[in-house]
């Protein structure tokens, strides 16, 4: 079962009210990235991050990703003190992770095309901002989204609705996901084991992965008290 937890042994890596103060300043330099541009003046259109930046920002965005994801690793079980509903928890919340599947844009951008999905389709390669490459990648995962989701509401009326998260991985950026450790019961209640695990093979042969589903840190997760 997907929301099995995993043993107690596993200790809370959760950071105190003071983690901000100890980020490396190497990795502070990631959150402020240098963009490429043409002799115009215009942005490069990035499929996973929306604007490309530059080598060296690439750099620092990866070693960030080094130093946050220890202990963090996405996990087919979900981790007991991480489970709000388990009494060794204590309630915890403030952690969020994820039960999905891990894509990258390319994977739905390559999907929307094939589908002929409105905004995949011919799309812009630079953009005279940054943050309009941005929208427009969140315009095309939106579209692809709600397509996946409407294909999955068809073959089974137990699916409400698909969502999609930022997530702390070494493959992926992104989560399709199902549920959270915070209403993971709710879906359960009403959602059958073998309806899940239908629901997750359509998505799966829909973007042409065989990945199996994990537990995936929220990217922000670490950055709550």
């Amino acid at each position: 079962m997907a929301t099995s937890t995993q043993s107690s042994d596993v200790q809370d890596p959760s950071p105190g009210p003071d983690f901000l103060l100890d980020i490396p300043e190497d990795a502070v330099l990631e959150w402020m990235p240098s963009f490429v541009y043409d002799a115009e003046g215009n942005c490069f259109y990035d499929m996973e991050y929306g604007c490309k930046v530059t080598p060296e920002s690439e750099k620092y965005k990866q070693q960030l990703l080094r130093w946050k994801l220890p202990n963090h690793e996405p996990t087919s079980d979900l981790p007991e003190y991480l489970d709000p509903y388990s009494v060794e928890s204590g309630g915890r919340r403030n952690h969020k992770v994820y039960f999905g599947l891990g894509f990258t844009m390319q994977q739905l951008h390559d999907y929307g095309v094939a589908q002929s999905i409105e905004d995949c389709v011919g799309h812009p390669t630079v953009f005279a901002k940054p943050e309009d490459a941005r929208d427009a990648m969140s315009v095309v995962q939106h579209r692809v989204i709600c397509h996946l989701e409407e294909i999955c509401k068809k073959e089974s009326n137990v699916i409400r609705s698909l969502k999609a998260e930022m997530i702390l991985s070494e493959n992926y950026n992104w989560v399709i996901y199902l549920y959270s450790n915070r209403n993971y019961k709710k879906f359960k209640e009403r959602v059958s084991q073998k309806e899940e695990d239908a629901i997750i093979k359509k998505i799966q042969s829909l973007l042409n992965t065989t990945d199996p589903p994990m537990w995936y840190h929220a990217d922000y997760s670490l950055y709550s008290d």
